[in-house]
């Protein structure tokens, strides 16, 4: 399908969206995933919902922890 994105400072964009099954904390989720030139990844808030985000910077290092 075709979709609008709202981005950081006020950006919109229409872009190609695909749903696909992806691997995350030990399960497979139905997630909507659109697609940038890049090798980046960005991952919504919501996918994050139960879990803590942990960014290191100094160490370059990224933790995420499911909480209860």
């Amino acid at each position: 399908a075709r979709i609008r994105s709202f981005l950081a400072g006020g950006q919109t964009v229409n872009e190609d969206c695909y749903r696909v099954d992806f691997p995350f904390d030990g399960n497979m989720i139905a997630a909507n995933a659109t697609f940038v030139a890049g090798a980046e990844i960005l991952v919504g808030t919501p996918l994050l919902r139960f879990h803590r985000l942990e960014v290191h910077f100094p160490a370059g290092t990224v933790r995420v922890e499911r909480v209860s």
